[in-house]
């Protein structure tokens, strides 16, 4: 009886094993399930990643613009010019380009070219084209605000513009060149040039390492020797018949131009 207690025993515990023992170990057995290592490495990457921004202008873009190089600019103005003495008035558009370039840190050296339409109120003020060559020093003051002083060549180009002839000085009355004085009426047409000098003051924003923008307000004076043609000869000496007169001008613009290094 005994020895029959110690077998079922023996048989109890084998089945306690087999039912706890062996599932336990199997599942230690089985390889773990496989890790999407990627996916979790590509999630991390995202999240620790910082939204795309767009940065300002550096110092190190501004620094680039305050050395030595060739510059360009060109823009858009809108302007006008005051008669004195009698000198017909006129407002307008206009473009402009300059090239030129900067010496130093304080100062660049320009070549400005500009160009523009002028009117007023018809048989009375201005009615054409206004141009100006001039050479511009540029004082740097500083990252953004400059000083130009320019000097050179300005004139008119215009067609009819309905002005009264000048007393005394009509086109069939003449039969020899013939300077109109300043203070009589203006000539009925103005083809001619004279010298002009202009200040500039511009303030400028730099958009990145080879572009910038820039606001500007400008004065000049100008002195302009105007030549009407009369479309006649002299019958002796085959000398054109001409009536100039001198204008002095006094005019102002505002621009905004786009440069580039």
């Amino acid at each position: 009886m005994r020895s029959l207690r110690r077998g079922c025993a023996i048989l109890g515990g084998i089945a306690v094993w087999l039912c706890v023992a062996a599932p336990a170990a199997a599942s230690a057995a089985e390889p773990p399930a496989p890790v999407d290592a990627p996916a979790e490495a590509s999630a991390s990457v995202d999240e620790d990643d910082p939204p795309l921004r767009l940065s300002l202008p550096t110092q190190a873009d501004r620094d680039a613009w305050r050395t030595a190089g060739f510059r360009v600019e060109s823009g858009l103005l809108y302007g006008g010019v005051s008669g004195l003495g009698g000198a017909p008035d006129g407002v307008g558009w206009g473009f402009f380009t300059r090239v030129g370039a900067r010496l130093d840190a304080d100062w660049s050296l320009l070549l400005a070219f500009r160009y523009g339409a002028v009117s007023g109120a018809v048989g009375q003020d201005l009615l054409g084209l206004r141009y100006a060559v001039t050479a511009q020093p540029v004082l740097h003051l500083g990252e953004r605000w400059s000083v130009a002083m320019g000097l050179g060549v300005a004139g008119f180009v215009e067609g009819g513009s309905g002005r009264p002839e000048p007393d005394g000085a009509t086109r069939d009355a003449l039969v020899a060149p013939y300077t109109v004085p300043g203070d009589s009426a203006a000539l009925p047409s103005c083809n001619g040039a004279g010298a002009v000098a202009q200040l500039r003051l511009a303030w400028t924003f730099v958009l990145g390492p080879m572009s910038a923008t820039a606001l500007e307000a400008m004065v000049d004076g100008q002195r302009s020797l105007c030549v009407d043609d009369t479309g006649r000869v002299e019958p002796d000496t085959a000398t054109a018949i001409v009536r100039r007169q001198w204008w002095t001008h006094v005019g102002w613009s505002f621009g905004w131009s786009f440069q580039w290094r």
